[in-house]
């Protein structure tokens, strides 16, 4: 029982830092879907090209979590320091990277045949983002390195710090006030990077009242000292299959809604409604990912035996069981009322009450493959569980949906037939990942 309470309360503030930074996503679809339902599709296609760029940074930094709990349970302060300095430069070189990419977003859009009403304000509102970029990815590493410290509760802190200012921000730059024009999907991407330098400066502020973190930081000019090769390389060995492992899977969510542009924006608006509420959700799961991740790295720092590892994931996906199953019935109930959230209008309304009901149908497969592979990252098997998801989501699922929303001889679903396709790709995952697991735990446990 202590156990299961253990875990719990190492969930519950990272459960709710997910939720908080979610939420700040969801504010920018929920005022740009009550200014327009063109303002939300440019909103909700900009959003398919920087989150999965988001998502790899939150998974190559999770890897730093697993080893920063590792080093934790170990007492090896040292290797702290160096895991928190190679994570920063980690963030500093991903930086360039995803500021390169994002900027020239508007050469990829013609690609898709994305219509000119809805690409001028993509690039927009996706130019805007990447300016906050940079804190989003400093923000990413501060957290992977101190929630393997089991001080959970300071990303959550941040988050809610985010949030609070990007909801006034989102209302003063998409329908303007005072002197500030009306902007729509542009002045969501002014709000998002606003609120998004907020996370680390926020985070930096709650170290130096936490006595535990600074006990590890000597000095921020010493920190520097501490820099080296061998742990950065080990920072990416284990994070980079991690950070692609989650690309592929976002992606896979966002790339969807740019393949449904040909449909209309009332087919992308539906989309990201129901994405949002789904990716809601997920939060709670991805949240029991990242607990058992810090927990399984910490029982292997401290010399565990598989026996205890195993009942730390167990009670992980007995919580996400439960959690899928409530997350499931709630929106089937209410698959005619969320969207009423999002728009007015009849038309996205009656869509995304149908792709609602798929979307709850993938939560239980969702919520035990993301637990499975939290416990994967804890073990640090990351390559073998890139391939698995490669496969579920792109071989399987992208091609399957693809072929149900416009082909006849599939059915030609429209948007209905891509969500069909995410919950094959979402089955196969979760068998892949049970697979691992049972072939992972035949192996001995080496302390750190």
């Amino acid at each position: 029982m202590t156990q299961k309470y253990a875990l719990l309360r190492l969930a519950g503030p990272i459960i709710l830092a997910q939720l908080l930074q979610c939420l700040n996503s969801l504010v920018d679809t929920v005022m740009a879907g009550q200014h327009s339902p063109v303002t939300l599709s440019q909103v909700a296609m900009g959003a398919s090209f920087w989150i999965p760029l988001l998502v790899f940074a939150s998974g190559l930094f999770s890897g730093l979590s697993s080893l920063s709990a590792e080093a934790f349970g170990a007492r090896a302060s040292k290797v702290s320091q160096k895991l928190l300095c190679a994570g920063l430069v980690s963030a500093f070189i991903l930086s360039f990277v995803v500021l390169f990419l994002l900027f020239n977003v508007g050469m990829i859009l013609p690609l898709f045949k994305v219509p000119i009403d809805l690409a001028n304000g993509i690039v927009d509102y996706v130019c805007m983002v990447a300016i906050g970029f940079p804190g989003l990815l400093v923000f990413a590493a501060l957290r992977g390195w101190v929630e393997g410290l089991h001080r959970t509760s300071l990303a959550m802190i941040a988050a809610a710090l985010s949030v609070a200012l990007n909801v006034p921000l989102n209302y003063i730059f998409i329908f303007g006030w005072g002197i500030i024009p009306e902007l729509g999907a542009k002045g969501a991407g002014i709000a998002t990077a606003l609120a998004s330098y907020v996370y680390p400066l926020a985070m930096l502020w709650l170290f130096r009242r936490d006595h535990q973190v600074m006990s590890l930081i000597p000095s921020w000019r010493g920190l520097w000292r501490q820099f080296d090769l061998t742990t950065l390389k080990r920072v990416f060995t284990i994070g980079l299959p991690l950070g692609f492992a989650g690309f592929v899977e976002a992606s896979f969510f966002c790339v969807i809604a740019v393949m449904l542009a040909p449909l209309g924006a009332i087919s992308v608006a539906a989309h990201q409604i129901t994405l949002n509420i789904s990716s809601m959700m997920f939060m709670v799961p991805l949240g029991l990912n990242f607990a058992i991740t810090v927990a399984v790295g910490r029982a292997i720092g401290e010399g565990q035996s598989a026996l205890q590892v195993r009942r730390i994931i167990s009670t992980g996906l007995r919580y996400a069981l439960i959690f899928a199953l409530a997350s499931c019935t709630f929106i089937v109930m209410l698959n005619h009322k969320i969207p009423l959230l999002y728009t007015s209008d009849d038309h996205v309304i009656a869509l995304a009450s149908g792709l609602l009901l798929w979307a709850g149908l993938f939560q239980i497969a969702d919520g035990l493959q993301v637990v499975m592979f939290g416990a994967l990252k804890g073990l640090q098997d990351t390559l073998v569980p890139l391939i698995i998801t490669l496969c579920a989501y792109w071989l399987l699922g992208a091609s399957l949906g693809y072929s149900m929303t416009f082909f006849e001889s599939f059915g030609a679903f429209g948007a209905k037939g891509a969500w069909i396709g995410l919950n094959i790709g979402l089955g196969f995952a979760l068998i892949g990942f049970s697979w691992r697991l049972k072939v992972v735990f035949n192996r001995r446990f080496t302390p750190y």
